[in-house]
């Protein structure tokens, strides 16, 4: 599984180059500026993010410099980024489920703890 930082880099490529537009450049400034605090993205980690990528068949480079990319993602990337949309969806259902189950729960508990307190106090 790819870390934070590289799958936000993943994101920010698919939507750079949607099916069928060809080759983007990926700006390494937009990129950080782009990004939350929370990843504190410098050019050193969105190099190693964008090698990785390609390393895993991800992503097919053209050039590269220190301040852009020339990239494509492959269709591993487009299914990758489908899997995890398909993971969240089925996580947050079984979030709600659970949910849902554990309030039921607890009003039939609260309901039955009131019924048997009725009964001891009827006797």
């Amino acid at each position: 599984m790819l870390d934070n930082a590289t799958l936000f880099i993943l994101s920010l490529i698919l939507k750079l180059c949607p099916v069928g537009s060809g080759y983007g450049v990926l700006e390494v400034k937009d990129v950080i500026l782009a990004s939350p605090k929370s990843l504190s993205l410098t050019e050193e980690k969105i190099s190693d993010s964008v090698k990785l990528l390609s390393g895993l068949g991800y992503i097919n480079l053209r050039y590269f410099s220190s301040a852009e990319y020339c990239l494509i993602p492959t269709q591993k990337a487009r299914s990758y980024q489908s899997d995890i949309n398909a993971q969240t969806k089925r996580d947050n259902k079984i979030n709600f489920a659970s949910f849902g189950w554990a309030l039921f729960g607890g009003v039939l508990g609260g309901f039955l703890g009131a019924f048997l307190a009725v009964l001891m106090l009827i006797r």
